[in-house]
């Protein structure tokens, strides 16, 4: 079945410019396992925007950040999705923000 999924993008690549993975993927066992097919299947040189629960996966399955530098990749995440993201990337949130007039 995630062949078959995977075999269906493969047939929207020449159509689509960008893509948006994240919401409403949802948290089951099946997307847990589809996600990583559909992150290494994206065509060279897309765009790919990752908000919600890719974010998630993303994180849950750091190895696949290394797909990134096959295409372009813009992450939105939220605060609870910065937090995800902190501890995979190490970040210092306090310094990030340190210009900024808001924790926002």
């Amino acid at each position: 079945m995630l062949q078959e999924w995977t075999d269906k993008l493969k047939v929207w690549q020449r159509a689509v410019d960008s893509w948006i993975i994240g919401p409403g993927l949802g948290r089951d066992r099946y997307m847990q396992e589809f996600f990583p097919y559909l992150v290494k299947n994206l065509p060279d040189d897309c765009l790919a925007i990752f908000d919600a629960d890719g974010i998630y996966y993303l994180c849950m399955q750091p190895e696949l950040f290394k797909e990134f530098n096959r295409f372009k990749a813009i992450l939105t995440p939220n605060h609870r999705e910065i937090s995800f993201l902190q501890r995979y990337f190490h970040l210092d949130l306090d310094e990030i923000l340190k210009d900024n007039d808001s924790k926002e």
